[in-house]
Order: C-alpha cells, then sequence, then structure tokens
C-alpha cells in the first residue's frame, strides 16, 4: 500500500513539475514580450517628447509670425509706402502721411509709375514752417542730374 501510495504522490509531483515548467516557459515568454513593450515604450516616450518640443517650437514661430503680420498690417496704415523706404521721400510720401490703408498705396504705385515713366527719384525731403525742399535725381540715356527744388507750405496746403 506504501508503494501505490507512493506511487500517486510521485505522478502528481511529476504532474505538478510538468505544469511548472509550461508555466515558467511562458512566463520567460512573457517577460520577453514585456521587455520588448518597455524598449517600445521608451522609445515612444523619446518620440513624444521630441514631438512636443517640434510643438512648442512651432507654435513659437507661429506667435513670432502673428506678431510680424500685425505689425506689418498696423505700419501699412501708419507708415504708407516709400515713406518707410530708407533714403527715399517724396511729394506723396508725404501727403500720404494721414491717408490709411487703401489711399495710401494707391498714392504708392502712383509714385512709382510716376517714376518709373520719368526716371524721377525724389530722394528726400525736409519741411520747415513755410517750404519743402526735395532732394532730386534725374536719369536718362545722357547721363544723370541731381537737383534740390524749393516749394512754398501755401502752395501745398491747396494741393491737400
Amino acid at each position: 500500500m506504501w508503494r501505490v501510495d507512493s506511487q500517486k504522490l510521485i505522478a502528481a509531483l511529476q504532474a505538478d513539475l510538468a505544469a511548472q515548467t509550461t508555466l515558467a516557459a511562458e512566463s520567460r515568454a512573457l517577460a520577453k514580450k514585456l521587455a520588448a513593450k518597455d524598449a517600445e515604450n521608451t522609445k515612444l516616450s523619446v518620440k513624444i517628447a521630441e514631438l512636443n518640443k517640434a510643438v512648442a517650437t512651432a507654435q513659437k514661430d507661429n506667435q513670432m509670425l502673428q506678431a510680424k503680420l500685425t505689425a506689418a498690417e498696423a505700419s501699412r496704415v501708419q507708415v504708407p509706402g516709400s515713406a518707410a523706404k530708407a533714403g527715399r521721400g517724396g511729394v506723396v510720401a508725404l501727403a500720404m502721411a494721414g491717408l490709411a490703408g487703401d489711399q495710401a498705396w494707391k498714392c504708392q504705385v502712383k509714385e512709382e509709375l510716376y517714376r518709373d515713366l520719368t526716371n524721377l527719384v525724389i530722394m528726400t525731403t525736409k519741411k520747415d514752417a513755410e517750404t519743402h525742399v526735395f532732394e532730386c535725381l534725374q536719369t536718362g540715356t545722357n547721363g544723370s542730374k541731381w537737383f534740390l527744388t524749393l516749394g512754398l507750405m501755401e502752395d501745398y496746403r491747396k494741393l491737400i
């Protein structure tokens, strides 16, 4: 009888050992999968951090461009066309100082068309209480000519 009980016990232990071996193999396979998923998680976390950084940079660029756009739109109304260009002024630039957006643009286009057709460039303007002084440069096939023109304020008040 001892033998039967011991054989049953041995058979039960062998069955438990076989089950434990199977479970150990499954455990090792799951541990490998877990390690692979952890590595993938780490890679994805790094990628998320990079993408968040790129988004933050893009948002900063967007804000900067928005501010530049707003400033450009505001300057278009406040400082019209040729008055904003360094080294140049002009009768039209002086008249445009009080005009807004579309009118200022039309005046600038007219001044540039006049300059293109006549080859006359009004370099600078100076304004006193009584006069306007224009520094002009006219170019042509025979060379270029620089001159100053003086205008009285009364005449310009009539134009405006």
